[in-house]
C-alpha cells in the first residue's frame, strides 16, 4: 500500500506510505523512494502501529515479537534509514508518535500490552534519537 506524493507551491512535496515495520528493508525504502521523488528528506513522520487486542496471559512470545516488530522495529528502521540523508543536507526533523496508553494500560475490550510495552520502548528510543540528532545540530 501507500501514498502518493504532491508538490507545495514553495518546490517542496509531502509522501505518505505505508510501510509493514516486520519487514526489515522497509525503512530503507521508504527514504530512499522519498529521496528520489523529491531530492532530499528533511521531515520524517513516524507513525507506525499496528494493534491487536490481547491479555497478557494470551500473549505467546511470537505474539511478543510481532507487536516489538511493527511497532518498536519498524520506527527505529526509518529512523536509521532517514538519518543519514539528514547528515548529508546539515538539517533534518523526526517525529515519533507513540500512544497514550503508554500511560494508563487499556483495559476491557481494547487491552494491549504488548503494543504498549512496544511504544513506550518507542519513547525511550525517540529520547536517545533526540539527544543524537542535537548532537550532530540537526
Amino acid at each position: 500500500g501507500g501514498g502518493g506524493g504532491r508538490r507545495g507551491e514553495g518546490g517542496g512535496g509531502t509522501s505518505g506510505q505505508a510501510v509493514r515495520g516486520s519487514e526489515r528493508p522497509s525503512g530503507g525504502r521508504v527514504v530512499d523512494t522519498t529521496v528520489e521523488t523529491f531530492g532530499g528528506l528533511d521531515v520524517l513522520v513516524a507513525s507506525q502501529g499496528v494493534d491487536k487486542v490481547k491479555e497478557f496471559a494470551d500473549l505467546t512470545d511470537d505474539g511478543w515479537q510481532e507487536a516489538f516488530d511493527d511497532n518498536f522495529f519498524g520506527t527505529v528502521r526509518v529512523c536509521r534509514a532517514a538519518i543519514p540523508q539528514m547528515q548529508k543536507k546539515g538539517w533534518g526533523r523526526v517525529v515519533i508518535v507513540s500512544a497514550g496508553s503508554i500511560h494508563k494500560q487499556s483495559i476491557g475490550l481494547d487491552v494491549h500490552p504488548h503494543y504498549t510495552a512496544a511504544k513506550a520502548a518507542v519513547v525511550s528510543a525517540r529520547s536517545a534519537l533526540s539527544r543524537s540528532m542535537r548532537a550532530a545540530d540537526l
